[in-house]
């Protein structure tokens, strides 16, 4: 964020990997961000604004079977203290890009999701590979979605690489809340969802 946003705040970031010897496994645990964990709450033309400061620890393991066939395994932990469902609304007012975490109920203090996922990928030339993605997530009382419930997903892409720097990864998946209607403004209780990223790398 721009250090002069109002919902800015300095945070921490420490991080640690271990590579086995045949570099066929590794481990990356990350505390990407670290701070109060405190809601950041504000005024905007007088409303009661505010903005999420989520810290989370996040670790994932990776192995390579073979120069075709990838595995990652990651998990992550997410929290923070004080989150303000009006605050949450006022900001949406004022950002349509706040507009979902408005939607996420009162929650004064506590917990917010719990998550693993795992990717297999595997090359079909040296410039192409495909991924799957299976994702478990559990967004305990809705701060991070709107609507609490266990959100299980399974994604494929594709990635193809035009150069070293530059490359194009469309996807499509399925995700569901097992809990409840959460897609489509709570009038589905699954979504496909398609998406793609162009990346250039500097």
């Amino acid at each position: 964020m721009a250090p002069w946003y109002r919902g800015a705040t300095p945070c921490g970031f420490f991080a640690v990997r271990w590579d086995s010897s045949n570099k066929k496994d590794s481990i990356y645990t990350a505390l990407n961000q670290i701070d109060n964990a405190e809601f950041r709450h504000f005024d905007v033309n007088g409303q009661p604004a505010g903005h999420d400061n989520y810290n989370y620890i996040v670790s994932t393991w990776q192995h390579v079977f073979n120069p075709k066939f990838l595995f990652k395994l990651e998990g992550y932990y997410m929290w923070q203290h004080d989150a303000s469902w009006a605050a949450r609304r006022a900001s949406a007012r004022f950002s349509p890009t706040a507009a979902a975490a408005a939607m996420a109920p009162c929650c004064r203090a506590g917990r917010t999701p719990t998550a693993m996922s795992s990717t297999r990928s595997t090359p079909s030339s040296k410039n192409d590979f495909v991924s799957w993605r299976a994702e478990w997530w559990h967004d305990e009382r809705g701060m991070r979605s709107g609507f609490p419930g266990l959100y299980l997903s399974s994604t494929i892409g594709y990635t193809h690489f035009f150069s070293s720097n530059l490359e194009v990864r469309p996807e499509v998946g399925y995700y569901r809340n097992m809990d409840q209607k959460a897609f489509d403004n709570g009038n589905a209780q699954g979504a496909w969802i398609a998406g793609c990223d162009l990346i250039l790398r500097f």
